[in-house]
C-alpha cells in the first residue's frame, strides 16, 4: 500500500508536465471577441433580409464591427451597446454564447482550444439562425486562427521547453556562456511521464485484485442469502396452505382457490361496479359522437371560392395579385369572411418541405406570424396555434394580427 501511496503521489506530481494548458482568462477574452464578431455578422445578415435598419446598424459599426481581439471587450459591454434596437439578436446569439463555459476548454493545447471553442460558439449560431448560417460560416475558419494565434501568445510554455532570450533578462543571456544542456532534464521528464504511466497500470492492477478478493469473500454470504430467502418463501406457502386446509378440512387444489375467490362477496361487488362503469362509458362516447356530428351538420361547408392560398407576404400585407387557388408552391392558407373583407390565414405545409420553409423563416414567417419556439435541424412540422387575420384594402390584404406557429 505504501508504495501504491508513492506512486500516485509522482503522477500528481507530473500532471502538469504532460500537455500544455490553455490560459483561462485568454479563452475568456477570446470567447467575447467570437461573440462581438457574430453579433456583427448576424446583423449584417438580417440587415440584408430588412429585419434591421441599416441606419440602427451603422450606429454602432465602429463599437462591434471594427473591434480587434487585442482592444475587445466585456459582455457588458456589448449588452449596452446592442440595447434595445438589437434585443432579438441579443436573446438568440448574443447570450448564449455568452453562456459557454470556456473552463472546459482550459486543458486543450492553445490550437485545439480555439478550434473548439470557435466550433462550439458556430453550434449556436446554426441553432438560432439556420436561414443565415452558410452565409456566416465562411468566416470561421479565418476567426479561428485569429483566436488561436491570441491563445498561443497569451499562454505560457509547459515546463520542460527551452525560454527564448526574449523572456530572460540579457545580463543573464549574455553571463551564460556555456548554457547546460537540455538533455538531462528531457530525459528526466521521460522518465518521469513512463513511471506516471506504471502507476495508473498499477493502480488498475491492484484495484482488480482487490474487487477479486471482496467478490471471494462476499460469495459465502450471498449463497446464504439466497437459501434463506428459499426457505422463508417456502415456510409461508406451506403455512398458507395449511391454514386453507384447516378451514375448509380437506385440501385445496387450483380450482378451488378459483371458485373461493370468485365466490367471494368482495369479487362478485367489484365485478357489478365494473359493468356500470363499462356502461357509462359506452354512454359518455355516443353522447360525444352526437355533439361533434351535429356540429357538422349546423357549421356546414365552406364555399370553395372563399378560400386561396399564398406564398409568403411582402412586410407588412399579402398582394392580392399573388393568390392561389392550388397549395404548391404556397406557404399560407386564407380563409374570407362572409363580407369578403377580412380574412383568416395560418400557414400550411403541403405546398412545400418543411426544411425549405424554415431556411426562408425570415421573409416567409416572421413578418406574419409570432413563434412560440425556435426551429432545429429536426423540424418536422409547422403548427398554426391561432389563426391570424387581415384586412383587404385596395389590392392587397394587410395583416392585422399576427398568427402564432409552434414548430414540430
Amino acid at each position: 500500500m505504501k508504495k501504491l501511496l508513492l506512486l500516485l503521489m509522482v503522477l500528481v506530481a507530473n500532471i502538469g508536465c504532460i500537455a500544455r494548458q490553455t490560459n483561462e482568462p485568454a479563452l475568456k477574452k477570446a470567447k467575447d471577441y467570437i461573440n462581438y464578431k457574430i453579433t456583427y455578422w448576424v446583423l449584417v445578415e438580417r440587415k440584408k433580409a430588412n429585419a434591421v435598419k441599416e441606419k440602427d446598424l451603422d450606429s454602432i459599426k465602429s463599437e462591434i464591427g471594427n473591434i480587434t481581439i487585442d482592444n475587445v471587450t466585456d459582455f457588458q459591454t456589448l449588452s449596452k451597446t446592442l440595447g434595445v434596437k438589437f434585443k432579438t439578436a441579443f436573446d438568440n446569439i448574443t447570450n448564449p454564447i455568452n453562456n459557454i463555459e470556456v473552463r472546459q476548454y482550459a486543458s486543450y493545447p492553445p490550437a485545439d482550444a480555439a478550434d473548439q471553442l470557435t466550433q462550439r460558439c458556430f453550434e449556436e449560431l446554426k441553432t438560432h439562425y439556420p436561414g443565415i448560417y452558410d452565409a456566416i460560416v465562411i468566416h470561421q475558419e479565418a476567426l479561428t486562427k485569429t483566436v488561436a494565434q491570441y491563445l498561443v501568445e497569451k499562454t505560457p510554455p509547459p515546463p520542460g521547453e527551452q525560454e527564448t532570450t526574449e523572456t530572460i533578462p540579457k545580463e543573464i543571456v549574455n553571463a551564460q556562456n556555456d548554457p547546460p544542456p537540455p538533455q538531462s532534464f528531457n530525459m528526466l521528464y521521460l522518465v518521469l511521464n513512463f513511471v506516471s504511466i506504471l502507476a495508473v497500470i498499477a493502480l488498475f492492477l491492484y484495484l482488480r485484485k482487490e474487487k477479486s478478493k471482496m467478490e471471494q469473500r462476499l460469495q459465502p454470504f450471498d449463497e446464504f442469502l439466497q437459501s434463506e430467502k428459499e426457505t422463508v418463501s417456502r415456510r409461508r406457502k406451506d403455512e398458507f396452505l395449511s391454514s386453507l386446509n384447516n378451514n375448509n378440512k380437506a385440501p385445496l387444489n387450483g380450482e378451488d382457490i378459483e371458485k373461493t375467490i370468485e365466490g367471494s362477496n368482495c369479487f362478485q361487488t367489484l365485478t357489478a361496479e365494473v359493468k356500470v362503469l363499462k356502461k357509462l362509458l359506452d354512454q359518455n362516447n355516443k353522447g360525444n359522437r352526437s355533439m361533434y356530428d351535429n356540429s357538422e351538420h349546423l357549421m356546414g361547408k365552406t364555399d370553395p371560392m372563399d378560400i386561396f392560398y399564398m406564398s409568403g407576404p411582402v412586410n407588412n400585407y399579402f398582394p392580392n395579385s399573388a393568390k392561389s387557388l392550388k397549395k404548391e408552391g404556397t406557404v399560407y392558407k386564407f380563409t374570407v369572411s362572409k363580407n369578403k373583407q377580412e380574412a383568416s390565414f395560418e400557414t400550411h405545409t403541403a405546398g412545400a418541405p418543411v426544411s425549405e420553409i424554415v431556411k426562408r423563416i425570415e421573409s416567409y414567417i416572421k413578418p406574419a406570424c409570432d413563434e412560440d419556439n425556435l426551429p432545429d435541424l429536426n423540424t418536422k412540422n409547422i403548427i398554426t396555434k391561432k389563426r391570424g387575420t387581415a384586412i383587404l384594402e385596395g389590392d392587397k390584404w394587410v395583416i392585422k394580427t399576427k398568427a402564432v406557429i409552434h414548430y414540430e
